[in-house]
């Protein structure tokens, strides 16, 4: 590694103000613009240059908008050669927020993108290029990307833009050193002569280490912060990352004095660092909010440092998050220990007496009803949740899987339907949702009551076949696929006993929505809802408006930020909308009543 080739880039005051809305005061990025030019850094990054129309005014600091004069307070007087760079989100920036480089003080402009923003990313990139700054683009939680869309957008950079570099970020503070390795050479093989940065968050305590492997395979820029300062667990610390490399011109000195000076007094009024619940959302590869969440509950809260239960809650699969709970896997029937099962088919968190509504939840592939056994606490009082158990795990384990959809909702058929003599609604996320579709068009077809609504998200309409499946799939080309959709945990992933016991059910579950062609018959005649995440590539926005096709009811589509298993790391925001549907039948309801199937 030829060190006098590499680029520092200092982070800590754009970074850090993710964790106090860019509020610092101006004599503190004064004294870090003033050590960092002192330890030979050759890039500072002063905040972001986002839009105040998108953004408003009162809710951040100048940070945020890094107005020229705000910059050129900071940095008068000091001389420099070092580069002054801001970064722009890709939807949240305007071009014309940028002068010509001639007219700033601004050297860098660095634009941050999701793969399914690169046409902003693009446009942001292409526009600060002709006016005279050099451009990077940033491409964010790539960990929850496919190769081959990844692969797309970075072919889609090196045709259409003129940028300086691209940067690999770790996102989520769960990248290990062989997915450095696996991303620094799909970059290279498909950004061509562009040069390659890195951005590594610090949950598992290993930003420092795989920035410098991405420095040993060829990342020329590599990013830190100083004491890592940054959002949940921080970033690589510059500090750490000056004081490794045997770098021509730089001197640790400066750096040590301003966190001494100025970065840890603000430990008393802003938290960042290692903790329990941070490891976790990076181990799981999840958005730091739910560490974030976690780690602001007061010290009285009885959950503050309730780690196990954290790690459930987020993880969705807690009883296979170990090897010590093999042991679980292997007596199914205790896994569900806690509920109250109705049927072999089905499993309710409690039998209540006066429920008013049922909600039936369908899982998605390789989850079982312990899924959602949190969320009864989380709805309204009167609902009755009832999670549907597919046979061949949990309390079924001992029972044959089932790998054809339609033979599926045979199987479950006689075990619901004694439940059906209340009003009901139906729910199902990714497989499951086409498991939900199918059993309400086998309800009709019997003339058997329906239910009142169908909520389904994360799933590609009926119609829609699945243009990648992976049911098929050698098992490490199958396990690759999964980490794609981040709902299984690396911990878990890397675990052959696990995997041994998981692989069957994971396979059986895809194969059920990956063969599934959907028959044609009468759109259904009741309200619908779709729900989709965010940053979900597997099925973005547009394909889950194609849901409407599917009834000639009430349509709505709601998108909700996350990825794919928003359901979970977005839970309660999710929730919130499920219960206002709820709420909205609950209200007209005075007595149980079934609703009779209607004729097509």
């Amino acid at each position: 590694m030829e060190t006098s080739k590499l680029k520092i880039c200092d982070c800590t005051i754009r970074d850090g103000g993710l964790v106090n809305d860019s509020r610092f005061f101006p004599e503190t990025v004064r004294q870090v613009y003033k050590a960092a030019a002192s330890a030979g850094i050759d890039i500072i990054e002063l905040g972001y240059k986002n839009s105040r129309e998108l953004l408003g005014n009162d809710q951040y600091g100048p940070w945020r908008f890094c107005d020229e004069e705000v910059l050129r307070k900071v940095v008068s007087g000091i001389e420099t050669k070092m580069k002054i760079a801001v970064m722009q989100d890709a939807h949240k920036a305007r071009a014309r927020d940028l002068l010509p480089r001639k007219k700033s003080v601004i050297d860098i402009v660095r634009i941050a993108t999701y793969v399914r923003d690169l046409d902003k990313a693009v446009h942001l990139a292409n526009t600060a290029t002709d006016k005279g700054y050099t451009t990077f683009i940033n491409i964010m939680a790539i960990s929850h990307v496919r190769d081959d869309d990844l692969i797309r957008a970075l072919e889609k950079i090196r045709s259409e833009t003129r940028m300086a570099g691209c940067y690999i970020v770790d996102s989520f503070g769960s990248f290990y050193p062989r997915h450095i390795d696996h991303y620094m050479k799909l970059f290279r093989e498909h950004l061509g002569d562009t040069d390659i940065g890195i951005h590594c968050h610090n949950q598992q305590q290993l930003a420092f280490s795989n920035t410098l492997r991405a420095a040993e395979k060829g990342a020329l820029y590599l990013d830190a912060s100083l004491y890592g300062l940054g959002r949940a667990a921080g970033n690589c610390p510059l500090e750490l990352l000056v004081g490794s490399l045997d770098k021509p011109g730089m001197d640790i000195r400066p750096l040590l004095d301003v966190i001494g000076q100025h970065i840890l007094p603000l430990k008393q009024t802003i938290d960042w660092g290692y903790s329990i619940p941070h490891m976790l959302t990076g181990l799981l590869n999840l958005h730091p909010k739910d560490g974030i969440r976690q780690m602001n509950l007061r010290e009285d809260h009885s959950e503050k440092y309730a780690f196990g239960n954290f790690f459930g809650s987020i993880s969705g699969i807690d009883h296979m998050a170990a090897p010590a709970l093999i042991n679980i896997f292997e007596k199914g029937n205790q896994i569900m220990k806690s509920d109250v099962s109705f049927s072999s088919g089905l499993v309710s968190s409690s039998n209540k007496t006066d429920a008013r509504m049922r909600l039936f939840c369908f899982p998605y592939a390789g989850g079982g009803a312990s899924v959602y056994r949190q969320w009864e606490k989380c709805l309204p009082d009167q609902v009755d949740v009832c999670a549907v158990q597919p046979p061949g795990r949990e309390n079924r384990i001992s029972e044959t899987l089932i790998s054809d959809l339609h033979e599926l909702v045979e199987a479950l058929f006689r075990s619901l339907t004694p439940f059906l003599d209340l009003p009901f609604i139906f729910f199902g996320h990714s497989t499951g949702a086409l498991v939900a579709f199918e059993f309400v068009r086998e309800l009709r077809r019997r003339g058997m009551p329906l239910p009142v609504h169908l909520i389904v998200s994360g799933s590609r309409p009926p119609h829609v076949p699945e243009p990648t499946p992976l049911h098929h799939l050698p098992e490490k080309e199958f396990i690759q696929g999964l980490r794609c959709f981040s709902g299984t945990p690396e911990v878990v992933l890397q675990n052959e006993e696990i995997m041994q016991f998981y692989l069957p059910i994971l396979r059986a579950d895809l194969a059920l929505e990956e063969t599934y062609v959907h028959g044609k018959a009468p759109a259904l005649d009741l309200p619908v809802s779709a729900f989709g995440g965010s940053l979900d590539s597997e099925v973005p926005g547009s394909v889950m408006e194609a849901w409407g096709e599917h009834t000639t009811g009430p349509f709505n589509c709601e998108t909700i930020t996350g990825g794919h298993f928003f359901i979970r790391t977005e839970q309660d925001l999710f929730l919130k909308s499920v219960s206002d549907i709820l709420n909205n039948y609950l209200e007209g309801i005075d007595e149980p009543v079934s609703i009779s199937a209607r004729t097509a």
